[in-house]
């Protein structure tokens, strides 16, 4: 299962500054600590439309609180609650994902960096 939004984050980093390749970062800690939240609610919570919006709730005021505010990472609790994820989950799909995403990042900057260099 691949998480829809990371579509959307590895397009922006390859158009990103230091400095902004630093708030990517902190947006992938942050959509772990979500996902860690879904993960948490399909462990001790049944899934009712209740806990659906408990988890979705808390998410957004998550990132609210983090200033990362994504809105499509909002959606996780409930990709996660839905399909009844495990833990694996969170290191298999997401931990690697935003570390190669991060990692490609870095790439692409060092390379346009060096093109630009050798103009």
């Amino acid at each position: 299962m691949v998480k829809p939004h990371f579509g959307g984050s590895c397009r922006q980093a390859s158009f990103l500054t230091i400095a902004q390749l630093i708030n990517l970062v902190k947006q992938s800690l942050n959509s772990l600590l979500i996902i860690a939240l879904g993960l948490c609610f399909v462990e001790f919570f049944a899934v009712t439309p209740l806990t659906l919006a408990l988890a979705t709730g808390l998410a957004v005021s998550l990132m609210l609180l983090t200033k990362t505010t994504h809105p499509p990472a909002g959606a996780n609790p409930l990709l996660i609650m839905l399909t009844q994820q495990h833990w694996w989950f969170l290191f298999s799909t997401v931990l690697l994902g935003a570390i190669a995403m991060v990692l490609v990042a870095q790439a692409m900057q060092w390379l346009q960096r060096r093109l630009l260099r050798a103009v």
